[in-house]
């Protein structure tokens, strides 16, 4: 009778890990097909995207400083206003050889205001930036691209474009030009390597996206984006 129950208990155990087994072997199947499969997308996307993150929203930044030093003793427009070219916005007092010249600043160009720094009776010297204008209808992304990744890229390819202000919206761009220098050519203080050491470090090339007119999605200057390059 001891030997009947043993038998059989140890029928149960062998039961229980036969569907033990089983279940590992159902898990371990799985991992191999999850890991296979995570690994064929990230092969399929670096095979046929470039992706970054290193983008933002820029235009075509025009600085306004007077020629000569002087006094401001008129600024006409503020961060917001909307000037068409040749308009005057301001003016300053520029004293010379004991007279005293008004001398009009007016703007290059038509666009917006997006900076200003000057406020009357203050004093400002040759080629000081007083205000910073720009075409808020031609914003565009400046992309930088990883020196290993450049040549894949080409004019005219699509880009599809999305904003951390604007979450879910996705904008299809295209490849409008492609720098001709890494960024870090023109830092304030240029890698020469001249010295005894030397680390390696992995250059970007600016890389401009054009946005579509009819977009829909208010961006500002500066603003982050994410760009997927299709190859």
């Amino acid at each position: 009778m001891a030997e009947t129950v043993m038998e059989k208990t140890q029928e149960i155990k062998g039961k229980g890990n036969g569907k033990r087994m089983m279940v590992i072997g159902i898990i371990l199947a799985l991992a191999v097909v999850g890991g296979a499969g995570i690994a064929w997308y990230y092969s399929y996307q670096n095979s046929h995207y470039i992706v970054t993150e290193n983008a933002n929203v820029t235009g075509e930044l025009i600085n306004i400083a007077p020629g000569g030093s002087g006094v401001i003793n008129e600024w006409l427009v503020q961060t917001g206003s909307k000037v068409t070219e040749n308009q005057v916005i301001g003016s300053i007092e520029v004293t010379a050889g004991g007279s005293s010249v008004t001398q009009l600043l007016r703007a290059p160009a038509d666009g917006t205001v997006i900076k200003t720094d000057a406020t009357v009776g203050k004093p400002v010297a040759p080629g000081q930036v007083l205000a910073v204008l720009t075409d808020m209808n031609d914003l565009y992304v400046e992309a930088n691209i990883k020196e290993t990744f450049i040549n894949e890229v080409a004019k005219g390819q699509l880009v599809e474009v999305t904003f951390d202000a604007a979450d879910g919206v996705v904008l299809n761009g295209e490849v409008q030009s492609i720098g001709l220098a890494a960024t870090s050519i023109f830092s304030l203080l240029p890698d020469t390597n001249s010295g005894g050491s030397f680390t390696k470090v992995t250059r970007v090339i600016p890389v401009r996206i054009n946005l579509p007119d009819d977009s829909g999605v208010s961006v500002l200057p500066g603003m982050n984006a994410k760009v997927k390059v299709h190859l």
